[in-house]
């Protein structure tokens, strides 16, 4: 009985984690609302997402997530090059 509530409360205490979670990024409506840009980061790959040779988003990726995000209104877009780890 003791095994089944341990493992019954540690797994509640991860749920209650992970959930939590989101509270700590801030919904993305604010911060578009509060004037900050929406960043959009892609790794340098050929044809799905890099940077043109002058520095700004090009792949078919970043091309359509880029009109999308424009034609829902949203004009402030900042394309960041990561590495592939930093995306996940």
């Amino acid at each position: 009985m003791t095994s089944k509530f341990l493992k019954t409360m540690g797994a509640a205490t991860i749920a209650v984690l992970i959930s939590s979670a989101s509270v700590f990024a801030g919904p993305i409506a604010d911060r578009i609302a509060a004037g900050e840009s929406i960043r959009i980061g892609f790794a340098n790959i050929p044809i799905w997402a890099y940077p043109n040779e002058n520095g700004e988003a090009d792949g078919f990726m970043n091309v359509i997530a880029i009109e999308v995000l424009k034609s829902m209104g949203h004009d402030n877009i900042e394309p960041v090059v990561t590495d592939w780890g930093g995306l996940i």
